[in-house]
């Protein structure tokens, strides 16, 4: 019988790794594959005709982007024929984290201070809102590209809102609030 064989590709978006893969039906039944300039393999050759698995566990700060095989089948199972050479390709991106605190003066403390409640936006209306500290945070894909504005009836900020992208690492990005100024005027 003409063996087959099968080749697990590990990419990566916004940095390099360690990755576990686990199969039911490959051995070793656990692998790691480490990436290099965004990419690493591991060949199973001389592999009977059948079908096979391979699953990755996602590392913490990552997200799978796509897993596919270039004969068309599903990860969770990979036919292979006699004579075959399948390549099966795991992207992950790395996550990031924009975070920051909103703070307003406390005339009573004569400092500044953390502002809870303050709208926070980001994308395309995604939200988070500032907690008893004044602190934000929210996760991205490596390479987002964005505004983030804060918010909140009666207030101004500064700066009035943040353009960052294509975000490479973890950001920071604080915001003042200030009381918003109404002219008034009194007839009489």
């Amino acid at each position: 019988t003409e063996l087959a064989e099968l080749t697990i590709v590990k990419e990566t978006i916004g940095g390099d790794g360690s990755f576990d893969f686990t199969s039911t039906t490959l051995a070793p039944a656990a692998f790691t594959i480490t990436t290099t300039s965004g990419t690493g393999s591991e060949v199973f050759a001389d592999l009977l005709p059948g079908t096979y698995d391979v699953a990755e566990t996602i590392p913490s700060g990552w997200d799978l982007t796509s897993a596919s095989c270039s004969d068309g089948s599903p990860i969770t199972a990979i036919g292979l024929s006699a004579g075959e050479s399948v390549t099966c390709t795991f992207t992950d991106t790395e996550l990031y984290t924009i975070s920051g605190a909103v703070s307003i003066y406390d005339y009573d403390l004569e400092t500044f201070v953390g502002f809870e409640g303050v709208t926070i936006t980001y994308g395309t209306g995604l939200t988070e809102t500032t907690d008893e500290n004044g602190e934000y945070n929210f996760i991205i894909d490596h390479g987002w590209n964005g505004t983030i504005t804060p918010s909140m009836t009666g207030y101004i900020f500064k700066p009035i809102n943040s353009v960052v992208g294509p975000v490479e690492s973890n950001l920071t990005q604080d915001f003042t609030a200030y009381i918003e100024l109404i002219d008034v005027s009194i007839d009489g």
